[in-house]
């Protein structure tokens, strides 16, 4: 998965919210996903999953058309959070 870094990303198929060996999502090259990176290391690609903590989505998954990725800097994604 491309998360425009150095490296390329790692999703596992069963990082999806009811996705399991025999219900598998149907990602295709070129889909947009959101999801949390939850692995990071110096010798490994980071991974990527679709699921927070508890396993549930909230949000989280393929992103159905249209859909639109925005480069933004650090400092403007921070403003665009806070809620001042």
């Amino acid at each position: 998965i491309d998360i425009c870094s150095n490296d390329l990303a790692l999703l596992n198929f069963t990082s999806f919210e009811g996705a399991t060996k025999r219900n598998r999502p149907n990602v295709k090259v070129g889909d947009l996903i959101y999801g949390l990176i939850v692995l990071t290391s110096k010798q490994l690609e980071p991974e990527l999953s679709c699921v927070d903590s508890e396993g549930r989505a909230r949000g989280m998954g393929l992103i159905s058309a249209p859909g639109l990725v925005l480069s933004v800097s650090l400092s403007y994604a921070r403003r665009l959070l806070s809620s001042d």
